[in-house]
């Protein structure tokens, strides 16, 4: 068996689908790198960041971010765009090239949108797990602008960014489950 054949069974049997992925995106014949998403989420997160660390506050955002209804309401669709994420993940398999493209480009851009969703709900950086979670969040967020796409990556360089990418994206959804769990129980 020649070595990319037997890499390309390792990859398959290690993560399912992920050859496929890297096939439908690294063969794209319809204009390759799309940089909308990218410029949009590097906006974003640079928004984000400069307002964590200089302090650039809103007064308006930061009054309703005080507002137990607006944070449970804000809370919920950004948990449901993550639920929304892990379906758009799992749901490539067996189906379509185009469906498994368009549903690649979705998960970009809801990726996109859930930074979006992480600064209106949330314009600080918390206390404690608080800081961890929100860290680990936008963590996971650099590393998904950082794909295959973007950095062209080989074969064996995707699969140890899909593994970062899915144990970020894992550890954010157990932390926010505690983070529901304590803001209900202590509320």
């Amino acid at each position: 068996m020649p070595l990319f054949e037997k890499q390309k069974n390792t990859i398959n049997r290690f993560a399912p689908g992920t050859a496929s992925a890297f096939s439908a995106i690294k063969h794209d014949s319809k204009g390759g790198f799309n940089k909308k998403y990218f410029l949009a989420g590097i906006c974003i997160l640079a928004l984000y960041l400069v307002h964590l660390i200089f302090g650039i506050q809103w007064t308006w955002l930061t009054a309703l971010q005080h507002n137990a209804v607006y944070k449970q309401g804000t809370g919920f669709l950004l948990f449901s765009v993550v639920a929304y994420q892990y379906w758009l993940a799992f749901s490539r398999h067996r189906v379509s090239a185009a469906v498994k493209k368009r549903r690649i480009q979705a998960h970009k851009w809801f990726g996109v949108v859930i930074m979006l969703l992480l600064f209106i709900h949330s314009v600080s950086l918390g206390h404690a797990y608080q800081s961890l979670l929100l860290i680990i969040f936008v963590s996971n967020c650099v590393v998904g602008l950082f794909n295959i796409e973007t950095m062209k990556l080989n074969r064996s360089s995707y699969f140890v960014w899909v593994v970062i990418h899915v144990t970020l994206a894992n550890v954010t959804i157990a932390m926010a489950l505690y983070h529901i769990y304590i803001t209900y129980q202590f509320s």
